[in-house]
């Protein structure tokens, strides 16, 4: 088994793997793993100590994640095929205190279509912090009878000092038959971070 740290990094939901000290976000200076490499037979079970250490000039937010590889030491007698694979797990440094969570959007957009609803956004993250804002979307009419209410079931990570865009296509109960329709969002940032915006929906 081999243990090794990486960086990683977000692209439309999907995570990607990059070697240690490829972001800005890196723990590659505050973490020491021992051992990196053992044997495993079977039914054993091994320790892996991990030190993360914090140093005065860090940024707020460090992240990345841990694999663990496993390597056959024996080729298969009756096939001759070996197979490998890693196990791995994210990993998180935050100091408390040092900076706030931050996100910035720009208008959004909400569109709804007989009984879908797609709502397209783009948020920039200024800070060293790591962002998965909880996404709550309401729908009201000029009377503020609320149409539709829901959090958003798809997850947005936005990464240090980044832009990213999210799209989702939501299916409704029932169309909207009110033409002038307000959409309010609200993102909760974690840490009493609370962020809302507000957009007049297209109605199809």
């Amino acid at each position: 088994v081999r243990v090794y740290l990486n960086d990683w990094a977000s692209e439309k939901n999907a995570k990607s793997f990059l070697p240690a000290g490829s972001t800005t976000y890196t723990l590659k200076d505050n973490v020491k793993i021992f051992p990196t490499s053992f044997n495993l037979n079977p039914n054993d079970s091994k320790s892996v100590v991990l030190n993360l250490s914090a140093q005065k000039g860090d940024p707020a937010g460090q992240y990345g994640v841990i694999f663990f590889e496993i390597q056959p030491t024996q080729k298969s007698k009756g096939s001759g095929v070996s197979i490998g694979g890693r196990l791995g797990t994210l990993i998180a440094k935050e100091t408390d205190g040092k900076q706030a969570r931050q996100l910035v959007v720009a208008t959004p957009s909400v569109k709804v279509k007989a009984n879908k609803l797609t709502l397209s956004l783009s948020g920039t993250n200024p800070t060293s912090l790591l962002l998965r804002p909880k996404v709550t979307l309401v729908l009201t009419n000029d009377k503020n009878d609320v149409l539709y209410k829901s959090t958003l079931p798809s997850e947005w990570i936005v990464l240090p000092k980044s832009d990213r865009a999210y799209s989702t296509v939501i299916s409704l109960a029932k169309p909207i038959a009110d033409k002038n329709v307000t959409a309010l969002l609200t993102f909760d940032l974690g840490d009493d971070g609370l962020l809302m915006k507000e957009c007049r929906a297209l109605i199809e």
